[in-house]
């Protein structure tokens, strides 16, 4: 148990580095995707898209909902398209 304690005390800023570059290239290829398919600056802002992604990573950490039932789609779905009237 000291290995691991030890370990983790010392080598904790790679495992901060990596969880970091994984949200960096996750949010960067949503952000991607969103352009690609059309949808511009205007409709999505890259800073609502972070709030947003911000917010889906909260939504997947509640252990109340069980996996599989598209509960951070239903939030990216709910916050990005909240002010479409055509969804009324």
């Amino acid at each position: 148990m000291r290995l691991v304690s030890r370990t983790f005390a010392s080598r904790w800023w790679i495992s901060l580095l990596y969880l970091q570059a994984m949200h960096a290239v996750r949010y960067l290829g949503m952000l991607y995707l969103f352009r690609e398919m059309g949808i511009g600056r205007l409709a999505v802002p890259a800073d609502e898209l972070l709030a947003v992604y911000s917010i889906g990573i909260l939504m997947a950490l509640m252990p109340v909902v069980p996996s599989g039932l598209g509960v951070v789609e239903l939030t990216y779905i709910w916050l990005l398209a909240a002010d479409d009237p055509h969804l009324d």
